[in-house]
């Protein structure tokens, strides 16, 4: 068991809660923060996943999206 703490760990991006990747070498550890895997990312993940005219369409849907968000900063 290994526990670290203090302040400087927020700092360097690891929160309460975050997933980590630990690389064991002689001599060495490496510990890294893994990506956190947003809402949005899930579903493109998903997306990708769909036959190339269902992309196309929520490319479209997304691409209005922007439009509007562009649109409601005017």
């Amino acid at each position: 068991s290994l526990r670290l703490n203090g302040t400087w760990m927020e700092e360097a991006g690891f929160t309460t809660g975050t997933k980590l990747d630990v690389r064991v070498m002689p001599g060495c550890l490496v510990i890294t923060a893994r990506p956190t895997v947003t809402p949005l990312m899930q579903v493109f993940n998903k997306a990708k996943e769909l036959p190339e005219s269902e992309q196309q369409h929520v490319m479209a849907f997304l691409q209005g999206v922007m439009a509007r968000v562009e649109l409601d900063k005017l």
